[in-house]
């Protein structure tokens, strides 16, 4: 069976993206950047495929990136039934179903990129089995939630933590 992670960064107030999907709060020190940057290159060679949010998903293409994983299955969940493309999976069906059945019939890791309602989704269900944090020194006060929703009560176990300057990496694993 896989493992669903979640890999983001957030802030110190919990938000993953400003009003209007705004990312410009996500600056890392010079020094650091090849630290983070090398830090994803690993995790990336980590999983087999991705899921996102259609939200997520159309901020990336906006930035002119129409399949920002070429090498991995990405999965998109979509409301929007005419949606046809050769490299990214739409998914029309209930999110957490979908997962479930992707999980189970794989043995790698599958990574949770966002956004909040998936990622509510996702923990709202039980199915996230890890989460790696990169914790921005900076308040938001509005925006797209880690978490969006009511969630669920679920319990981890710090696995790791990792510091470039002020930032933070934290990997926690659902405790079982």
């Amino acid at each position: 069976m896989g493992k669903l992670i979640l890999y983001t960064a957030v802030s110190l107030d919990g938000y993953i993206a400003g009003i209007e999907d705004d990312l410009s709060w996500l600056t890392v020190p010079k020094e650091y950047e090849p630290a983070i940057e090398g830090d994803y290159i690993k995790f990336l060679e980590s999983i087999e495929q991705v899921i996102m949010g259609n939200t997520t998903y159309r901020y990336v293409v906006n930035e002119g990136i129409e399949n920002p994983y070429p090498e991995k299955n990405t999965y998109v969940f979509t409301r929007d039934h005419t949606l046809i493309s050769e490299s990214i999976h739409y998914i029309n069906e209930d999110p957490v179903t979908f997962t479930s059945k992707l999980l189970s019939e794989t043995t790698g890791n599958v990574w949770l990129c966002g956004g909040g309602k998936v990622n509510s989704m996702m923990a709202e269900a039980g199915l996230i089995d890890e989460i790696q944090l990169t914790a921005i020194p900076v308040t938001i006060g509005e925006g797209v939630r880690l978490f969006h929703g009511k969630g669920a009560l679920e319990h981890y176990n710090l696995k790791d933590v990792e510091r470039f300057g002020n930032i933070v990496k934290l990997t926690y694993i659902k405790k079982v």
